[in-house]
């Protein structure tokens, strides 16, 4: 495996799209609602990137475990963003579907990779 694996181009694109979207924001979002966004998707790539560089297996699978916990934080911040009238049903749709498809590739990865 290697850091462009399709697993890590998936989580790449997820967090370029969700910086794209959160730059829209209202200034006082963009502080605070959009960096925990932009955080959490970018600690998602990262986390990817990890797991899928590292020979170790206890770091690889704990790695995945990370990326699936970011997974469900950045479904819950986009449910939250939406709520808030910064993205359209729509766009949450799109991401969150970018999400779980990231989130089932993580999934996939750990099941291969047990220690």
């Amino acid at each position: 495996m290697d850091s462009e694996s399709p697993l890590v181009q998936e989580a790449y694109a997820l967090a370029r799209q969700i910086y794209e979207a959160t730059a829209k924001f209202p200034e006082k979002e963009r502080g605070s609602l959009g960096q925990q966004l932009r955080d959490t998707t970018l600690d998602l790539a990262t986390q990817t990137i990890d797991a899928v560089t590292t020979d170790d297996p206890a770091e690889r699978q704990e790695a995945l475990r990370q990326a699936m916990v970011a997974c469900v934080r950045v479904n819950l911040l986009l449910r939250l963003a939406g709520d808030m009238g910064h993205f359209t049903l729509a766009e949450i749709k799109a991401m969150s579907g970018q999400v779980e498809t990231l989130n089932d590739g993580v999934a996939r990865e750990r099941r291969v990779f047990r220690y």
